[in-house]
């Protein structure tokens, strides 16, 4: 077991060294990306696992690719569904307003997230003066996204309600359409969550 810096060991997080993965992931894996979280934890995630790149930029030019695997996900994601059965992050996420990277990152930070016991707060906050409402942020190339969501349905459950993209202020017609869908949820879970698509 490694220890990372920011992820305490109890959070089920097992770490196995490749040897043969000092690469340069603008070249070498530029196919199989599917994103890269910025930040304290610089991830890069591939199709069959969570990989983190660790380096010194003064100093080393060529990267350190380590696995990262959970033992067990301690959080589960929920999409909110309409009427219709429509996944609305879903089509937020593959609309024209989102960039395939912008997406990507988000979904990395989601399965980054999903092993974690506490959210850190440099990803993820309430929202003032909108009790049970919390946003994820997301940047990309100067872009900041903002999903809403909520704590629930169900214990270490977490639905994502709505997407935005923050321009200087969240319109609170957004605010109170997440504010909505979260009592729909909370009124008929069976019906108005999935399991978040990561696809």
């Amino acid at each position: 077991m490694v220890e990372l810096e920011g992820i305490e060991p109890s959070a089920g997080i097992s770490v196995r060294r490749d040897r043969h993965a000092a690469v340069s992931p603008t070249k070498e894996l530029k196919a199989n990306v599917l994103g890269v979280i910025s930040g304290c934890w610089p991830f890069v995630f591939i199709r069959y696992g969570v990989y983190e790149f660790s380096y010194t930029e003064s100093s080393i030019s060529r990267l350190q690719l380590e696995e990262i695997s959970y033992s067990m996900p301690i959080w589960t994601f929920f999409d909110f569904l309409n009427t219709r059965g429509d996944n609305e992050i879903h089509d937020w996420l593959t609309s024209k307003d989102v960039r395939k990277e912008a997406k990507a990152k988000i979904n990395s930070r989601l399965i980054a997230l999903q092993g974690v016991p506490i959210f850190p707060e440099q990803f993820f906050s309430s929202y003032r003066g909108w009790d049970g409402l919390y946003e994820l942020r997301i940047v990309y190339a100067g872009v900041q996204y903002r999903p809403f969501g909520f704590y629930g349905p169900g214990p270490r459950e977490f639905t994502l309600l709505v997407g935005s993209i923050e321009k200087g202020k969240i319109p609170k017609s957004t605010l109170k359409v997440a504010d909505e869908r979260r009592k729909l949820v909370l009124s008929d879970p069976k019906h108005r969550v999935r399991p978040h698509d990561y696809s």
